[in-house]
């Protein structure tokens, strides 16, 4: 988490299971500290069948790649989500100070 909020990322590649913090726990983490951030997030997963699994990522707008993934598959996704990042940055402000942006 230290190296999450120490760099800036376009997105960042979350695989579910991991050793030590789980991907789920990581990800409400980031959620909590960082809500811009964590809308940039891609989920891997090779647990797609496991209900819990499956619960969690139908409860997240995140895009999820399933493993195994061809990496064109994964490529169109992280220049999906970097594109919209770059527009979102972007965005020039309207009279009122807030952006106006549109989602994709």
């Amino acid at each position: 988490m230290r190296k999450i909020q120490s760099l800036d990322y376009n997105c960042i590649l979350l695989d579910l299971r991991m050793p030590g913090m789980g991907g789920q726990e990581l990800y409400n983490k980031v959620k909590s500290d960082m809500p811009e951030l964590a809308k940039r997030i891609i989920f891997i997963t090779g647990d797609t069948v496991n209900p819990a699994t499956r619960e969690f990522l139908s409860g997240v707008p995140n895009s999820v790649v399933s493993k195994p993934f061809d990496f064109r598959e994964l490529e169109q996704v992280v220049m999906a989500i970097s594109q919209r990042t770059m527009d979102d940055q972007e965005t020039p402000l309207d009279h009122s100070g807030s952006g106006t942006q549109s989602r994709n």
